[in-house]
């Protein structure tokens, strides 16, 4: 079948714990447009106390995100029928 397929995925929690807030921002990049909060702490390896917050709360949702698998299918899943509403293979 053409639109069935298996996986089998496996999390390691803990290593995924372990990053550090410029690990997660960056491995996030590599998937997903930035939030400038987080793309000027990159580049200039510190924010303003303003917007501290902001950045953990933005570290801490994606650093969850990261180690979901249904997040994961959820972007499997976009990038696919995506694919196929435009008539790609």
């Amino acid at each position: 079948m053409s639109n069935h397929y298996h996986l089998v995925l496996k999390i390691d929690t803990e290593q995924q714990q372990k990053l550090t807030p410029e690990e997660v921002i960056s491995r996030w990049l590599q998937l997903f447009n930035g939030h400038p909060i987080a793309v000027d702490f990159l580049k200039e390896g510190q924010i303003t106390a303003d917007k501290q917050q902001a950045l953990s709360n933005l570290v801490a949702e994606w650093q969850q995100r990261l180690g979901s698998i249904s997040w994961f299918m959820r972007c499997l899943n976009e990038e696919i029928a995506r694919n196929k509403n435009i008539g790609q293979p």
